[in-house]
């Protein structure tokens, strides 16, 4: 970073991208291991700029609003190539309203760093029941001559009208810190 400035706002969009990655892992696993969770910590003590949802001055920072997205009632998630060997990305669709979806389309794009569509996959008539989440889609790794990826996912309802949608970046540098 060329200042603190600069640094600051790197540093709230790295928490709000790690807040949401939480709780969208957790909404996609149906909260198998969750029932609930605890944030560490809702407000800190001293400025800060990383482990808080709100700062010292009780403003909301990054993570806020990562939750905030992380935790809507209806949702289709990316997993950012976690799985497996890493050849392939879920896209699953979380319901964590009191009433089971129906008729639901996920689409999902992938752009370059140049903004073409790279792939453009589409799963219709999901149903989710209340509380759920099912995986609709896989994605394979693509456009490795572009060194990042945009991923664009939407949950459409019966008449193609936009409920949900997330942006996640992607770099084909593998994010493992090993075993």
């Amino acid at each position: 970073s060329s200042g603190a400035e600069e640094f600051a706002r790197k540093a709230q969009l790295a928490h709000y991208e790690s807040t949401r990655a939480q709780f969208e892992a957790f909404a996609a696993g149906g909260w198998d291991d969750h029932k609930m969770t605890i944030y560490w910590m809702l407000n800190n003590h001293w400025p800060s700029f990383f482990g808080n949802i709100f700062d010292y001055y009780l403003r909301p920072g990054g993570a806020y609003y990562g939750a905030k997205k992380g935790l809507r009632p209806l949702s289709v998630v990316f997993d950012s190539y976690a799985t497996g060997n890493h050849d392939h990305a879920n896209i699953t669709v979380v319901n964590q309203t009191p009433r089971d979806q129906t008729d639901l389309t996920a689409r999902v794009r992938v752009y370059d760093l140049q903004g073409r569509v790279r792939d453009d996959r589409t799963a219709p008539n999901i149903n989710v029941a209340s509380g759920g989440a099912e995986q609709v889609l896989t994605v394979p790794r693509l456009a490795r001559d572009s060194s990042v990826l945009f991923v664009r996912a939407q949950l459409l309802d019966k008449a193609g009208k936009v409920l949900s949608d997330n942006t996640y970046w992607q770099s084909h540098q593998l994010d493992d810190v090993g075993d």
